[in-house]
């Protein structure tokens, strides 16, 4: 939580509070905590403690993205649901894809629940032939594509060192987190510029570990930090038809 403004007036205090999901940079949510003195807030210089009791908790929801379409891997669960969960309450049609296909249902039926548009379609991220039966599948049933989360990815069974780790574990953990979001990106882009020649958004989900290493995870490392550098360069690409 980012702190960006701290008003004292009185006895009311205002935090604003903005939340970022710190792995992905995804549409942000912004929350409003009014409280007064007696609920416990005390400042000391360059800190804020907060205790608070039964504070008035304001959700604004600015269905920033309303009308948009949009597509999140790994769906299911973790960071995935909660991509798909926000932008649907946000206002976006949302295609959920994973392998799991009874957690992904249980996200759907969440959505719906609360009055928001969403499908699950079952998805390997390392089929190639996978991805492209999705885009058609998202044109067809929304119009296009305008925002895609890449969040679907896997990590180390175990910790190993270098001379032990086997080749076939390094392509598996490449295989989902890094070819994964090279064939997503690339044909989310396809049918982004199709759609939506001016306005698009594509999520790459890395990780603070693919900037900083660590040992006995080298192929995880390799390849978040794949994903960091292949969507600067996609960036820069898409940047110069701008």
């Amino acid at each position: 939580c980012f702190f960006r403004s701290l008003q004292k007036s009185g006895k009311l205090i205002i935090l604003q509070i903005e939340i970022i999901y710190r792995n992905y940079l995804i549409e942000r949510t912004r929350l409003r905590l009014y409280s007064k003195r007696k609920h416990g807030i005390s400042m000391t210089r360059q800190r804020v403690i907060m205790k608070i009791s039964n504070a008035g908790l304001r959700i604004e929801n600015m269905e920033r993205v309303a009308g948009k379409v949009a597509i999140v891997s790994g769906a299911a669960s973790g960071i995935g649901a909660a991509c798909a969960r926000l932008l649907a309450e946000e206002g976006a049609k949302v295609l959920l894809v994973d392998l799991n296909d009874a957690a992904g249902a249980q996200v759907v039926a969440e959505i719906e629940a609360k009055g928001g548009v969403a499908a699950y379609a079952h998805h390997d991220v390392t089929d190639e032939a996978s991805w492209i039966d999705q885009m058609a599948n998202i044109k067809a049933m929304f119009g296009g594509l305008n925002i895609a989360v890449n969040c679907a990815g896997t990590s180390v069974t175990k910790l190993t060192y270098p001379t032990d780790q086997t080749l076939e574990e390094w392509h598996r953990i490449n295989r989902i987190n890094l070819d994964g979001t090279f064939l997503a990106t690339k044909h989310e882009l396809k049918l982004m510029q199709e759609t939506t020649p001016v306005v698009g958004s594509i999520i790459n989900i890395s990780s603070v570990l693919g900037i900083v290493g660590q040992p006995g995870i080298a192929a995880y490392n390799a390849s978040k930090g794949g994903v960091r550098l292949y969507s600067k360069s996609v960036a820069l690409s898409c940047a110069k038809e701008r």
